[in-house]
């Protein structure tokens, strides 16, 4: 098993350290700085919580993007 660090996990999902550590201490999980480990059951505990907080039971955490709006190309 490996470690993983807060900074390492927020990195794999292309969030700043700030937000994942508010996100983890939102969910219960008491980590101060993106140099803690994060086990299995930290990562459980916040996606449990995010899908609560989201209302999805389903199994799957979606992100949407907004598609940039183009103008028509003129020639």
């Amino acid at each position: 098993m490996s470690n993983t660090t807060v900074a390492q996990f927020a990195a794999e999902l292309n969030r700043p350290v700030d937000d994942l550590l508010k996100q983890l201490k939102e969910a219960g999980v008491n980590k101060n700085s993106g140099n803690d480990s994060i086990t299995t059951d930290d990562k459980q505990l916040l996606t449990a919580y995010l899908q609560k907080k989201n209302g999805s039971n389903s199994g799957t955490i979606s992100i949407r993007r907004k598609k940039p709006k183009s103008a028509p190309l003129t020639a």
